[in-house]
């Protein structure tokens, strides 16, 4: 028997093969349909409600460029 009980809320997200993933309460979802390359991990906001990530996008004119994506935690939800 454990003295504490707790019931929690976990939702992750990372980057696996190019795509960026979430895991929300054990379940896991892809939430990016094209792979990419990523410089730095995606971030939650510090609410938890949204979650931003940058990837490298093709260079125009030589030069090093990359896309700010964005999206709202009200797009995924755990599955029951």
């Amino acid at each position: 028997m454990s003295l504490y009980s707790c019931e929690t809320n976990v939702k992750v997200a990372f980057i696996r093969d190019g795509y960026v993933w979430i895991k929300v309460d054990g379940h896991e979802e892809k939430i990016t349909d094209k792979k990419a390359m990523y410089n730095y991990p995606p971030q939650w906001s510090f609410d938890g409600k949204i979650l931003l990530y940058q990837k490298e996008a093709p260079a125009l004119f030589n030069e090093n460029q990359s896309r700010l994506g964005v999206i709202a935690s009200r797009f995924f939800r755990a599955r029951s």
